[in-house]
């Protein structure tokens, strides 16, 4: 179950449409649970994840909507919200991650009030 876990993390690190081959000489991209945990607890009680937002522009130059990406400081590179959402479910913490996502990502929405009523 081990490597089974190891296996999920480095698929969803390498994307959609690709394969790979289990070599357990080679040394994982990963943490241990003990600093996945210490690192997302740290996240948490500094406030959140870094968010980054990027607008998605139409072809006649007007912003449709912005997508909002998460990602957390290691101490030496940013980790993607596909890396660490998985160890934040595995520990119990998706309520309060989420319960502190809503309350940044409300205040924000004054921002970009025409984005972000438009429907279609």
């Amino acid at each position: 179950m081990e490597h089974a876990e190891a296996a999920t993390r480095n698929a969803v690190l390498q994307g959609g449409n690709s394969w790979a081959v289990y070599d357990d000489s080679l040394p994982e991209k990963g943490r241990g649970n003990v600093r996945w945990r210490t690192l997302i607890e740290q996240m948490l009680s500094r406030g959140g994840p870094r968010i980054y937002q990027k607008p998605a522009v139409m072809r006649e130059g007007r912003v449709h909507h912005r997508e909002l990406m998460c990602r957390i400081f290691d101490g030496a590179e940013e980790v993607i919200s596909a890396e660490y959402m998985p160890m934040v479910l595995q520990f119990g913490l998706s309520e309060e991650y989420d319960r502190l996502q809503i309350s940044r990502l409300i205040p924000l929405l004054k921002y970009w009030p025409e984005e972000i009523w438009r429907c279609r």
